[in-house]
């Protein structure tokens, strides 16, 4: 399975619909997505046992986001709580694995 993190909105819906078996998490809960914050971490315990990937697609990319330390606290440190997570729990499983396209 993999886990579609942001995936609500019309990339990640429209790759989760392409994908065969896909979980959509995201901070907006619609279209069956289940509850995940990148800026908050606790918000990251979730069942990883059957992803075989992960797609990170969270991010605070509107032009008129007031205060604009959203930008920062969504895309800078929300991405390292993710990548924080990751290792963590991916790390003893010695499946972890980064593409940079």
């Amino acid at each position: 399975m993999t886990l579609l993190i942001g995936g609500a909105r019309f990339v990640g819906t429209r790759l989760g619909g392409k994908l065969f078996a896909a979980c959509i998490l995201d901070i907006n809960e619609k279209d069956n997505a289940q509850f995940i914050d990148i800026t908050k971490p606790w918000t990251f315990k979730l069942k990883l046992e059957d992803a075989n990937s992960i797609v990170l697609l969270a991010a605070e990319h509107r032009d008129d986001v007031s205060p604009t330390t959203k930008y920062y606290d969504a895309n800078v440190l929300g991405t390292q709580n993710y990548l924080d997570f990751f290792y963590q729990m991916w790390h003893f499983r010695s499946k972890m694995s980064v593409a940079v396209t």
